[in-house]
């Protein structure tokens, strides 16, 4: 069972804000394509690249460590489990996010990292903030 203390949330999520992963500087990659969105209730923005494969995800965004740190996780398992599977991961990532106590096992093992958001539904003006990378992923057919 996966499980983090808080303390251990507080650490991986400061981590994933300093030391980004995915997170570029570039604003224009030759060869990639690109999703923009921005949140409607705060700073939080994101351009996501993407290859023509679906495999190579970067993304150059601004905002809050919850932003921030939910999308560097969620492009690193999206490039664990593959591009095909992103719509489970969806739904299980938005229902952590809306009803963290139903998460069963088989669902928290493939969120993985993603279930140190298990307690953003206490702080309303940070859901949205946690869900802006699944919507972006949401726009990409």
């Amino acid at each position: 069972m996966i499980s983090y203390s808080e303390n251990d949330k507080r650490k991986i999520i400061m981590d994933y804000y300093t030391n980004p992963r995915s997170r570029i500087e570039k604003k224009d990659i030759p060869n990639y394509n690109s999703k923009y969105l921005h949140s409607s209730s705060c700073v939080d923005e994101i351009t996501l690249y993407y290859d023509n494969d679906k495999k190579d995800w970067k993304f150059v965004g601004q905002g809050c460590a919850i932003f921030l740190s939910s999308s560097e996780i969620f492009i690193e398992r999206i490039k664990e489990i593959g591009f095909e599977n992103k719509m489970q991961l969806i739904e299980n990532y938005e229902k952590l996010i809306n009803f963290p106590k139903s998460i069963d096992s088989k669902e928290k093992y493939l969120l993985q990292k993603l279930m140190i958001f298990e307690n953003v539904n206490k702080h309303l003006n940070r859901k949205e903030c946690a869900l802006i990378i699944s919507n972006i992923f949401k726009m990409i057919i």
